[in-house]
């Protein structure tokens, strides 16, 4: 009946919140970005500073292999994908978000910003918990926030919600 969407990455929880909330606007400003490899790298330079939901969709888009990374300081590090600058579809882009958004207005759907530890612990009994981790040994050494004691504490706390009567995957 209700469903919670939860990640630390909190410019990650905007845009899904952008996406739910004001569609329009955020595919309005996805379309006045730059499409050029220059471009690309302005807005990752400045979304380094501030990002808002369509730069965080803007360089998901756009960067190599669609991938979201950061280096110890947080800062977006991804080359651009010039093909896939140069040649994606954004009204393609725009009928996902629009459907999308109607999927997250269908029923109540809370999107936070919250670690792994906070979320879990939310879940009771009947509750359905899906977590999708990094894997050990993959980009987690650009933040280190992700090692094997995080993957300790993410079982202990599917464990726990488990004991609870929640089913986790």
């Amino acid at each position: 009946e209700r469903m919670i969407l939860a990640d630390v990455n909190e410019p990650l929880m905007a845009l899904w919140r952008a996406v739910r909330d004001d569609p329009e606007m955020l595919l309005a400003e996805l379309r006045s970005l730059p499409r050029s490899p220059e471009g690309y790298l302005k807005v990752r330079s400045d979304s380094n500073a501030k990002s808002t939901p369509a730069t965080t969709l803007y360089l998901n888009l756009f960067a190599f292999n669609g991938l979201q990374r950061v280096n110890s300081r947080g800062h977006n590090n991804v080359p651009c994908d010039a093909v896939r600058l140069a040649k994606l579809d954004l009204d393609s882009v725009a009928r996902n978000v629009l459907e999308l958004s109607r999927s997250l207005r269908q029923r109540p759907v809370d999107i936070i910003a919250a670690d792994f530890e906070a979320t879990i612990a939310r879940a009771a009994s009947g509750d359905f918990v899906y977590c999708d981790p990094p894997y050990i040994g993959t980009f987690t050494s650009y933040s280190g926030r992700f090692g094997v004691d995080e993957h300790v504490k993410l079982w202990q706390a599917a464990v726990a919600a488990t004991m609870r009567g929640a089913r986790v995957v």
